[in-house]
C-alpha cells in the first residue's frame, strides 16, 4: 500500500490548478464505481426477473468530447408548436394558449365563462389546480399581445391588426 504525502509536501508540491484537477478526477472515478455498482444491481434484477441484463443492451447515449479551453454555442431550443402529438389513440391535441386564442372573443370574458368554454372546446387539464395553469397560460398571452386584462379576472382578445 502506498504511503500517502503529508499535506506540506503535497502543498509544496502542486499548484492549486492542479490539486484542483486531481479533486475532479477522483470525484469523476468515484462517480464511475457508483454507476458501475448500480449498473451490476441492475443486472442482478433483470436476471432475477428473467429478463436480458441492462449490460447487453447497448446503450444510444454517446459520451461528448471536451475541447480544453474552447466554448461551445448552445443552440435555442425551437419554439413549441400550438398543436402537440397526444396520447396513443393517434389524435392531435392544441395547446392550452391554442385553445384559448380559438375561445376568447372581442368581448370580455370572465374565468368560469372562459373555463366553460374550454370544456366546450374539447380541452382538458391533468393538472390538480386548472385554474392555476389558465392564469398562467393567459399572462404568457397579456405579455406576448394576444390577450388583454379588462379588470380582476376578466380578459377579452386584442383586435386583429
Amino acid at each position: 500500500m502506498p504511503v500517502k504525502p503529508s499535506e506540506q509536501t503535497i502543498l509544496k508540491t502542486y499548484t492549486l490548478d492542479e490539486l484542483i484537477d486531481l479533486a475532479k478526477q477522483r470525484a469523476q472515478m468515484e462517480v464511475r464505481e457508483q454507476l458501475n455498482d448500480a449498473r451490476s444491481h441492475l443486472d442482478a434484477l433483470s436476471l432475477a426477473m428473467g429478463e436480458k441484463p441492462q449490460s447487453a443492451v447497448k446503450s444510444t447515449v454517446k459520451p461528448t468530447k471536451k475541447t480544453k479551453g474552447a466554448r461551445t454555442k448552445v443552440k435555442k431550443a425551437k419554439a413549441t408548436p400550438a398543436v402537440k402529438a397526444s396520447d396513443q389513440s393517434g389524435e392531435m391535441k392544441m395547446s392550452l394558449g391554442a385553445h384559448l386564442t380559438a375561445v376568447l372573443r372581442a368581448k370580455p370574458m370572465d374565468i368560469k365563462t372562459i373555463t366553460a368554454a374550454l370544456a366546450e372546446h374539447g380541452y382538458t387539464s391533468n393538472s390538480n389546480d386548472p385554474r392555476r395553469i389558465l392564469y398562467l397560460e393567459l399572462k404568457k398571452l397579456i405579455d406576448k399581445g394576444t390577450v388583454v386584462k379588462v379588470s380582476r379576472g376578466v380578459y377579452k382578445k386584442t383586435k386583429k391588426r
